[in-house]
């Protein structure tokens, strides 16, 4: 996952103040980045938790001990819902986990982890074909899947198919990362109707 480093050596009341403001215009230009700032020295707990709360990484750098990552980055502008009530049961806990790798680690990785949760609820409802994209098909013919839900599971498998046929890292982050949210809230739907 790539990440925006900020070397800030200390951490100060301006030092918030410009991460805040950093962490807005992200928001505003829907820009899904882990943001880590690199600080030299002792970082305080106090400030150590406030970042941690804003969702920014802390890479201590200390001379001559090996250097420190203190607190891992969240996922920026990444939402989820308040509660994962409406996913069934038997596949909450799998959900979850993908969400918080999405936010926490690997985007591919919990997008292609979602996809792949996606075909496992396809195969409990009946659908036999081998891919996803067969699956999918095979659900509108057994009226499974409305034509408008069909549409939200086919950019959920999209991002699969970039990253088995990839051009570049460009390409697959354009393709993945930064329509994160929307494969998120697509493949939830589905799964909300699948249940």
């Amino acid at each position: 996952m790539e990440h925006l480093v900020f070397a800030t050596g200390k951490v100060t009341d301006a030092t918030y103040k410009l991460l805040t403001l950093l962490l807005y215009d992200l928001e505003r230009a829907r820009e899904f980045s882990h943001v880590v700032i690199i600080c030299e020295g002792k970082v305080p707990g106090v400030h150590e938790n406030k970042l941690k709360e804003m969702g920014l990484g802390v890479l201590q750098i200390r001379k001559p001990l090996a250097t420190l990552m203190l607190v891992k980055p969240r996922l920026a502008c990444f939402k989820e819902p308040e509660n994962y009530d409406r996913v069934a049961h038997r596949i909450r806990r799998h959900v979850r986990e993908a969400a918080r790798k999405i936010r926490e680690e690997d985007v591919c990785t919990g997008v292609l982890d979602l996809a792949q949760i996606l075909e496992q609820e396809l195969t409990r409802c009946g659908c036999t074909d081998d891919t996803l994209g067969r699956k999918i098909r095979q659900a509108i013919g057994m009226n499974l899947l409305s034509d408008l839900e069909a549409k939200a599971a086919f950019r959920v498998n999209a991002p699969r198919v970039k990253i088995a046929h990839p051009r570049n890292h460009r390409t697959r982050r354009n393709a993945i990362v930064s329509r994160v949210q929307e494969i998120f809230d697509d493949c939830l739907a589905v799964l909300f109707v699948l249940g």
